[in-house]
């Protein structure tokens, strides 16, 4: 899967990890969100431009340099830990896709692991090579 591809995918999460600073109710990642670093496959990817998520009770939209590059949903299981998600990407050059990822908020900071296409869900916040994960992390940004 090309990195472009690999970084519209990441990480469409609707995680019910409790937080400490947010109403029980809303879900922590709710909000708009800045990649700080990823890594797809053991190798580390030097961000380019800028990439942004913003979840919403509805989905999420992933943007590319203001342009946007996926958009989804997800369905979370948040009894399980970490929280496991399969998100389903809508539109973009990935539409109709489904990914199995684990995540999870601590503060303003949020983590996610995600499988290609298809494959396995991973079962730590790890992208080795041959591995096939995409590993990422995101700042809040409002």
């Amino acid at each position: 899967m090309p990195i472009a591809g690999s970084l519209a995918l990441i990480s469409a999460l609707a995680f019910a990890i409790p937080a400490q600073d947010r109403p029980a109710q809303e879900p922590p990642s709710r909000g708009t969100w800045k990649m700080v670093a990823v890594v797809v496959d053991g190798r580390e990817v030097p961000l380019g431009p800028t990439t942004t998520m913003t979840v919403t009770a509805d989905g999420f939209t992933v943007m590319v340099d203001r342009k946007v590059q996926s958009k989804g949903t997800a369905k979370t299981d948040s009894s399980k830990n970490p929280v496991q998600s399969d998100v389903t990407i809508t539109e973009g050059p990935t539409a109709g896709t489904m990914i199995r990822q684990i995540g999870k908020v601590e503060g303003d900071i949020l983590i996610a692991c995600q499988a290609q296409p298809g494959g396995d869900r991973p079962t730590g916040f790890v992208s080795k090579p041959g591995s096939h994960h995409v590993l990422s992390v995101w700042i809040r940004s409002e």
